[in-house]
């Protein structure tokens, strides 16, 4: 299936990405909401939850992502991401890698803890319970590190491998005379 990167924001999805549309989660997307909006969403989704987006790594939480992206791409600040879940149920599934979901569960799971650990301050009554959280952040994160540089490996490969036809000098030779 489709290995998205979206470099550019102005591109169109479908016509740089034309295998989406045998996906019928996509098709049936961009039958209902249209060319555009159906174009907008699925960059959305690309930009808040896929690994290998730039946004992701930005500074802004998911939550302002989510906020920012759903007004200023999408057009609608409210935008209803619930009845949307199944397109990013099917992105997960058909367009990221083994890596990438595994990368992306344990940044969810990371999160969670640093939202859970963000008010818990110490106490006698449950420095045990704290410390075993800390504990088990740690794990966590060391192996959420591992799993961040299998990724990183594989978006290098993968960029030399689709880094484009080069002429060799012979070629160029051929070219120019």
């Amino acid at each position: 299936m489709p290995h998205i990167t979206i470099k550019k924001s102005n591109i169109n999805i479908w016509d740089e990405y034309p295998d989406l549309d045998v996906i019928e989660v996509f098709r049936k997307l961009r039958k209902d909401e249209g060319e555009e909006k159906s174009n907008n969403i699925l960059k959305a989704i690309y930009y808040i939850y896929d690994p290998k987006s730039d946004k992701r790594d930005s500074g802004f939480t998911e939550e302002e992502l989510i906020k920012d992206i759903s007004k200023n791409l999408i057009g609608d600040k409210n935008f209803k991401w619930a009845e949307y879940e199944h397109v990013k149920e099917a992105w997960f599934k058909y367009c990221m890698t083994d890596t990438e979901r595994l990368l992306k569960y344990y940044e969810s799971e990371i999160e969670g803890l640093n939202k859970m650990m963000k008010d818990w301050t110490w106490t006698k009554k449950d420095a045990d319970d704290k410390s075993a959280a800390m504990r088990n952040y740690k794990q966590l994160y060391t192996e959420y590190s591992e799993v961040k540089n299998l990724f990183i490996q594989e978006k290098l490969e993968r960029e030399e491998m689709e880094g484009g036809y080069q002429l060799s000098m012979l070629e160029e030779n051929v070219e120019t005379a």
